[in-house]
């Protein structure tokens, strides 16, 4: 009888530590990447046009001909410009 009882609380507490670990991992997903309001401060934090900036000295520089190398500066600037607004839509975009 001992056996079978020891059987039966070693199964259940497999389970037990099994559920535990499903269910925190669901809950921690939950309350930060699934959670609009997380999602939504940390884009707030992002900062867009430094990134950008980044990335256009390898794709625009290759795009732009010799002749018009000041067309990299007025993206730039219009993206700084349009940054809130990229922001905001980032978020409706989020929260939908």
């Amino acid at each position: 009888m001992r056996i079978v009882k020891s059987l039966g609380i070693s199964v259940l507490s497999f389970i037990l530590f099994l559920s535990l670990t499903v269910f925190s991992i669901a809950f921690m997903l939950q309350s930060t990447v699934l959670s609009p309001d997380f999602v939504s401060t940390q884009v707030d934090k992002i900062p867009i046009s430094d990134i950008a900036r980044d990335f256009s000295d390898k794709l625009i520089s290759s795009q732009i001909t010799q002749e018009m190398p000041f067309l990299k500066d007025v993206a730039l600037n219009v993206l700084e410009k349009q940054e809130p607004w990229i922001k905001k839509e980032l978020k409706a975009a989020v929260n939908t």
